[in-house]
């Protein structure tokens, strides 16, 4: 999935994600390859990878 990470992800991942205790580091967040969703008549695309954190660490 590398290589299918857009260039506005692999900033977010450089960069960490804050939350209100501070930042995450790359290391406290990995991205899931989406799947397509049908939510009704709409259908979610599975282009986007979404971030993952454990919520244990917040």
């Amino acid at each position: 999935m590398p290589d299918e990470i857009t260039s506005i992800f692999r900033t977010i991942m450089a960069n960490g994600a804050s939350n209100a205790q501070g930042k995450l580091g790359a290391d406290q967040v990995s991205l899931w390859r989406s799947l397509p969703i049908t939510l009704g008549s709409y259908m979610l695309p599975g282009i986007n990878p979404w971030p993952a954190i454990d919520l244990a660490i917040l």
